[in-house]
């Protein structure tokens, strides 16, 4: 069985390029759905399409099914075959989706990768958008919306300008940067191990924000605003009621920093 295994891994190590493309129907909304891609949303084209590029073995080629539901768009792309990826040996390799989506095309976007990175040109014109990585970086550069929904499992977060509301979680891994151009409704950061970074919107004052931000073990720090900071060792908190029940900023962490500029 060992032997049989053992040959099979050589074998499955014989690979060749695997190229995929295909145009999408129109449609309002799109679920990507991949276990071990890299993801690019990008705008380059007035066609809404999708390209894949991997890497085929003895044992298959990446598996791409594409189906409709409700004016959405279900895309499901499986890298491994999920009945031999945990006993055959050798480095597996991701593949790279590329999807390329019209600027104002789409009201929901939905893209998740178990392994991969994730990064986003810009998204203007959804209503919503979901980024979600278990093991990988997020990248965005700008967002205009209504909802940003952000999911990492481990991995860091970048992400560029943000005009909408803001739902983003990390269990291992920091928000390395986020702008916000305004702060409407509630929003919410939670990072259980990791730094936070946000810059507020130029022009803001402090208190017709609702505040509430919370570091278990770490430092709160701003350079730019006058933050009523409350030691609570090992760490810090600040709590900021404001009878504007229209902007909320909560942010929690368990272990490490928050800069607010």
């Amino acid at each position: 069985m060992i032997l049989l295994v053992v040959g099979l891994g050589l074998l499955n190590g014989l690979k060749s390029n695997f190229e995929y493309s295909s145009k999408i129907k129109n449609v309002n909304g799109i679920k990507l759905n991949s276990d071990f891609s890299n993801i690019e949303l990008v705008s380059n084209s007035p066609d809404l399409c999708i390209e894949i590029q991997g890497q085929k073995t003895i044992l298959g080629e990446p598996k791409i099914d594409i189906t409709y539901s409700k004016d959405k768009a279900i895309i499901n792309v499986l890298t491994i075959n999920k009945d031999w990826k945990k006993v055959l040996p050798g480095k597996r390799n991701k593949s790279n989706i590329l999807l390329n989506i019209p600027a104002g095309l789409l009201e929901d976007i939905h893209l998740e990768t178990k392994n991969g990175n994730i990064d986003v040109d810009q998204v203007t014109g959804a209503s919503r958008l979901s980024l979600s990585s278990d093991v990988g970086t997020i990248r965005m550069n700008t967002f205009q919306g209504e909802l940003l929904n952000i999911n990492s499992g481990n991995g860091s977060i970048h992400l560029g300008e943000v005009d909408g509301q803001i739902n983003i979680r990390n269990k291992v891994g920091s928000l390395k940067s986020l702008v916000l151009k305004n702060i409407n409704g509630e929003n919410n950061i939670k990072i259980s191990n990791g730094n936070v970074k946000v810059q507020l919107p130029d022009m803001i004052k402090i208190d017709d924000i609702g505040l509430n931000i919370s570091t278990k073990n770490g430092k709160i720090l701003s350079k730019e605003h006058k933050l009523k900071i409350i030691n609570k060792r090992p760490g810090k908190e600040i709590l900021n009621n404001t009878l504007n029940n229209e902007a909320k900023l909560n942010i929690s962490v368990l272990v490490g920093n928050i800069e607010i500029n």
